[in-house]
């Protein structure tokens, strides 16, 4: 199983990425008592960002690490020298994050085989008579810890069940058996076999009472 991260162009996922860095630099900078300005003039320059307590100026320009020549930044420094007050000047550079695809081969099923041998989960258990696990699946990982001998991997699934009441020779010609598919989260510490030392689940079935 991969955990994988859609595609994004970069142009689109940096523009946003720089809107939230504004938000959040607005924020911080109202915390502290400072009047904000986005997208203000300082001496006829347009800026992204400005912080401004008594005659303290702060000059935040966001900048495309992949963009080596940014000429406003040059304008807004030499503009900056004539100034009797000058300005902090802050060049923030932003870039679209890397991912890395991790893959841990049949996750889903050691998972599976997990709570099967260790026992149908409570929450499971006591939705029929006889519930059983048909199917594990949109396994994705939250984090993973990797140490000498253990992996530890939290993160969350679907679990497909079927639920039956009453024995298998009771429900031979009816309907009573259906399936159902309840979301869930996980923690599990893998050895080196990739095998299950210890697991932690919880199992949201509030869709089965509704």
């Amino acid at each position: 199983m991969k955990k994988q991260y859609n595609n994004i162009d970069e142009d689109i996922f940096v523009k946003h990425l720089e809107q939230a860095y504004i938000e959040q630099l607005q924020r911080n900078y109202k915390n502290e008592n400072y009047q904000t300005y986005i997208n203000k003039k300082f001496n006829n320059i347009k800026t992204d960002f400005i912080a401004q307590k008594n005659n303290e100026i702060i000059i935040y320009e966001m900048k495309s690490i992949n963009n080596k020549k940014n000429n406003k930044i040059d304008e807004l420094i030499k503009v900056n020298k004539k100034q009797k007050d000058k300005a902090k000047i802050n060049v923030s550079f932003i870039k679209k994050p890397l991912y890395q695809e991790i893959e841990i081969d049949e996750i889903e099923s050691i998972i599976e085989d997990d709570m099967t041998r260790n026992g149908i989960p409570d929450e499971l258990d006591v939705l029929s008579t006889h519930t059983r696990i048909e199917e594990i699946s949109d396994i994705e990982f939250d984090a993973i810890k990797i140490s000498k001998d253990e992996i530890h991997i939290t993160g969350n699934g679907s679990v497909c069940v079927s639920l039956q009441d009453g024995s298998d020779s009771d429900n031979e010609d009816d309907d009573s058996t259906f399936e159902m598919s309840f979301p869930f989260s996980y923690k599990i510490e893998l050895n080196g076999n990739l095998e299950i030392n210890n697991s932690e689940y919880d199992i949201d079935t509030d869709d089965y009472y509704e």
